[in-house]
């Protein structure tokens, strides 16, 4: 009869350290597949570690239809939001909000490839859009905003850009308002 092996150091240590790999949790990439947040804050994208100082030279910007003037909305009727910049980005939170943080509109067309909406964040389930992986995204990308169906008074977009897990931008655009030209004492458009 055999005797059997006997029991060194590093075998030990490799059988301690084989059960250990084999109980705990898988890794999980923190960014690939949406936003951890729901807010464009820097209180609440804190577990992301401290959020880089200025706009890293990304900007949000929105384009009615033709006619319309930047950063002016048809109640009802879609725009185009531009997410400028001159740097490739992995992740993405974009809402717009009034006075109150009551998010409003909805986002309508995007790249399925690179986006997808994230209803659990309150507001209408296509008020709020996030990154669908962590492909990089060469700027300028362009998503279609519905604007909300009356006038909503000043709205703001709320955007986090990520490049990496520590390197992200707060942004918001600069302040958006209906397009007084365009709605009637009737309610009606032109």
């Amino acid at each position: 009869m055999r005797a059997a092996p006997r029991s060194t150091p590093i075998r030990r240590s490799a059988a301690m350290l084989l059960a250990a790999l084999a109980t705990a949790p898988a890794p999980v990439a923190a960014f690939s597949s949406g936003s951890g947040t729901c807010v464009a804050s820097a209180q609440t994208a804190a577990p992301m570690g401290i959020a880089s100082p200025g706009s890293g030279g990304y900007s949000l910007q929105l384009q009615g239809p033709a006619g319309v003037p930047l950063n002016r909305y048809i109640p009802g009727q879609p725009a185009t939001l531009t997410i400028s910049g001159t740097t490739p980005f992995k992740g993405l939170l974009l809402y717009a909000e009034d006075a109150q943080g009551t998010r409003m509109g909805g986002f309508t067309s995007f790249n399925l490839l690179n986006y997808r909406l994230l209803a659990e964040c309150g507001g209408a389930d296509d008020s709020t859009l996030t990154h669908q992986s962590a492909l990089l995204k060469p700027p300028p990308q362009d998503v279609t905003w519905r604007a909300p169906d009356t006038d909503a008074g000043t709205l703001t977009f709320r955007a986090i850009v990520l490049r990496g897990f520590n390197d992200y931008y707060i942004l918001q655009s600069a302040p958006v308002t209906v397009f007084q030209d365009a709605v009637f004492r009737n309610g009606f458009e032109p």
